[in-house]
């Protein structure tokens, strides 16, 4: 099986804002060029590539302009002369997508497709789950919600959970079923087999990273407040991270002590833990590094992004996170300007971006 990785991102810009602050700005070695936006593309909210430098980029505007129940995502392939074809429409909310040899699988909540790429063309679709969740709009519309996978080297697709959950989850190949009460992390072969949950007792991550070691990385996202500050997990087999009941002691004298420690250690001690926190935010997207383009110092390292604050650069140690931010994080703490999503963001007025060394 073969993979593309490119560092495609999707950037939140309003042109007012833009025109305010400036161009979009990077760390020096880097450059950010825009490839796509506003009226070629609308509300764009998940990328993928083929090996052949083609980008499939997803439009969401169901969550955007349009109910949030009706079949209206489409997804566009971009060829590397620039013309782009339309591979397929009339889609649910599509926020997850992985081309593997010849075929591009798509997560749009809450069914699970693939389609064979004929030319930039989606043809012989066909449903390898028919939900991952009965009724992902609840609230109001798609968030928290099974979300985006990445292929392993072992040969599972690993799907990010939201604490909306899994439910009615049933393979229509082999008939295996899951059930996920809360957020955490799906797998399954590509063939839509040995469907089963990995681990759970997380919030709201959109994506998993995954390193040359197929260890396996959240990038969550904050309870707003209440103490699950947004984190860098590593995620185990079987793992169970706490959130949203076990995370913190229910004791106050015990609960003064775990806020006194900034929440160093879990509060029962049944529950894995994550490598580190990075207080308030929305983390998005994010991809673990394993290639060769960029220079060595990225190797190995996990690339995440969040809205309203920056696209960062993490260790990808199990016992460390070290992040650094673009400078365009330094530039604004506003939507206006947001490194918003390898996988997901919120604007109809937002360009996507190529970022390179």
């Amino acid at each position: 099986m073969r993979i593309q990785f490119t560092i495609c991102v999707l950037i939140l810009t309003a042109s007012a804002a833009c025109a305010a602050n400036g161009p979009l700005k990077s760390n020096p070695d880097w450059k950010v060029e825009i490839i796509r936006q506003v009226p070629e593309i609308h509300s764009p909210s998940v990328v993928t590539c083929a090996p052949d430098g083609r980008i499939f980029v997803a439009e969401d505007p169901m969550d955007m302009a349009l109910p949030s129940k009706d079949p209206a995502d489409r997804i566009l392939c971009i060829f590397p002369d620039g013309h782009q074809t339309v591979f397929a429409e009339k889609l649910h909310a599509v926020y997850g997508m992985q081309y593997v040899d010849g075929k591009l699988y798509v997560h749009h909540v809450p069914q699970f497709s693939v389609f064979v790429d004929d030319h930039g063309v989606g043809k012989d679709r066909a449903e390898l789950i028919e939900t991952t969740n009965p009724d992902p709009t609840q609230g109001g519309f798609n968030d928290h919600i099974p979300a985006n996978i990445r292929l392993a080297m072992d040969g599972y697709f690993y799907m990010a959970v939201g604490d909306k959950g899994i439910f009615q989850c049933e393979s229509k190949v082999d008939h295996r079923k899951a059930e996920l009460r809360g957020g955490g992390v799906l797998r399954m072969r590509p063939d839509g087999t040995d469907l089963e949950v990995y681990s759970t007792g997380t919030r709201n991550h959109l994506d998993v990273s995954i390193n040359a070691e197929d260890e396996i990385f959240t990038y969550d996202n904050t309870d707003d407040g209440q103490g699950w500050w947004t984190r860098v997990t590593h995620m185990v087999d079987g793992g169970f991270y706490g959130y949203p009941y076990d995370y913190r002691p229910t004791d106050a004298d015990l609960l003064a002590k775990y806020r006194a420690d900034k929440g160093a250690h879990p509060g029962y001690p049944y529950t894995l833990w994550r490598i580190e926190e990075f207080g308030g935010g929305s983390p998005t997207g994010a991809v673990g590094y394993n290639e060769d383009a960029l220079p060595e110092e990225y190797r190995g390292n996990l690339f995440t992004a969040s809205g309203a604050r920056e696209i960062s650069s993490d260790s990808s140690s199990p016992a460390k996170a070290r992040r650094i931010e673009s400078s365009s994080a330094k530039r604004s703490s506003s939507p206006a300007a947001t490194a918003a999503n390898f996988g997901r963001s919120a604007s109809p007025s937002r360009p996507m971006a190529w970022a390179s060394t």
